[in-house]
């Protein structure tokens, strides 16, 4: 049996869509997992950065209360004086 042009033409072009579409699907779910993977990466960065600095903060906290004498702590416009506990009962 012989396959006419016309046909053979046709059953290339319908292959060659095909490839297309499975390529631009792959693209597409390839672009969508990188941009998640990105996000998180950041995500984790941040996070990072937050608690060092939590951890910073506390730590000056704890080592300017060693001192026993009040110290101000300011957030924005508010602001308090801090004395230690432990002080406080060594006082009493």
């Amino acid at each position: 049996m012989k396959i006419k042009k016309g046909a053979n033409k046709s059953l290339m072009i319908g292959l060659t869509v095909l490839i297309v579409l499975i390529l631009a699907v792959g693209a597409y779910f390839l672009f969508k997992e990188l941009k998640q993977s990105k996000s998180e990466k950041e995500m984790d960065i941040f996070q990072q950065g937050f608690n060092y600095g939590y951890t910073s903060a506390v730590i000056q906290i704890i080592n300017i209360s060693d001192g026993c004498q009040p110290f101000p702590v300011y957030l924005g416009n508010e602001s308090r004086t801090l004395v230690s506990m432990d002080c406080l009962q060594k006082m009493i």
